[in-house]
């Protein structure tokens, strides 16, 4: 499991160098203040650092890929990702609001980053860490 904790992160992506890879659980917190700028995460980056998905939460309203949903306007918002090889499920303010995104990536792009576009918020807590291959028996099915 890794491990970020309270701090600024700046405009730029900052990519969780410890965190790659196309099967990934990530629980985050950021706290900001009354009108809080963009933040989020690009998610199933590329090398050169394009993301495939990106999940922002602006103004009260969560965005992933192109889904939208109202989230509220809050100080401080817990957001849970599962990332897998073709779909990614977001989960706010404990599954308040959920929201699913199918992924088309390309096997090499693991990366996982987090932004904030607003001085006003900052990501209070990060845990990360590898989920297991789900695994099937489809025996009782033939």
């Amino acid at each position: 499991m890794k491990m970020l904790q309270s701090g600024p992160i700046g405009e730029s992506p900052f990519v969780l160098e410890g965190v790659r890879g196309d099967a990934v659980e990530v629980e985050a917190e950021f706290v900001g203040g009354e009108n809080p700028g963009a933040f989020g995460f690009d998610v199933r980056r590329s090398a050169s650092g394009n993301p495939t998905t990106t999940v922002t939460i602006q103004r009260g309203t969560l965005t992933v890929g192109n889904a939208r949903a109202y989230v509220g306007n809050s100080e401080r918002y817990k957001v849970r990702l599962f990332v897998d090889k073709r779909c990614l499920e977001v989960y706010v303010n404990d599954g308040a609001v959920a929201l699913y995104s199918a992924v088309d990536a390309k096997s090499e792009d693991t990366g996982l980053a987090v932004f904030t576009r607003s001085n006003s918020v900052r990501l209070e807590s990060l845990k990360a860490w590898p989920m297991a291959p789900a695994s099937f028996n489809l025996d009782r099915f033939a």
